[in-house]
């Protein structure tokens, strides 16, 4: 994971330094996914998640969580896979606890739109 490269295509997560190994921490900041290319939409929220799994060049995922453990948590991954003369880049989020119900739609539309806006920059950044 190139973590310095991200501000300069990703317009949800803008920030995100710390370790590249099992059980690391992180120190990701990102940005309203809702908001994305309106005004405001460069407030940052931060949280702090651990490394689930670090394959170089391969899986990376993190979990991260909202007050408590089990209260709100998102496991976040991303998986490269060969794909005929080029690499497929897969990645979702997964997300689990008591709050899920309260939270509603709405979170899990903006953080569909940042996902998006995220795909379609690291295509232009690439491509």
């Amino acid at each position: 994971m190139d973590y310095d490269n991200y501000p300069k295509w990703n317009p949800f997560i803008r920030q995100i330094s710390g370790d590249k190994c099992f059980g690391g921490k992180l120190k990701i900041k990102t940005t309203n996914p809702g908001k994305i290319g309106k005004k405001g939409g460069e407030k940052l929220y931060s949280f702090n998640p651990k490394i689930m799994s670090y394959e170089t060049n391969k899986f990376f995922a993190w979990k991260g969580g909202f007050l408590f453990p089990k209260l709100f948590d998102g496991v976040h991954y991303i998986r490269l896979q060969p794909a005929g003369n080029g690499t497929l880049l897969v990645h979702g989020e997964a997300f689990s606890g008591l709050m899920i119900e309260i939270v509603g739609r709405k979170f899990f539309k903006d953080f569909s739109i940042g996902y998006s806006a995220m795909n379609i920059a690291l295509a232009k950044y690439l491509g």
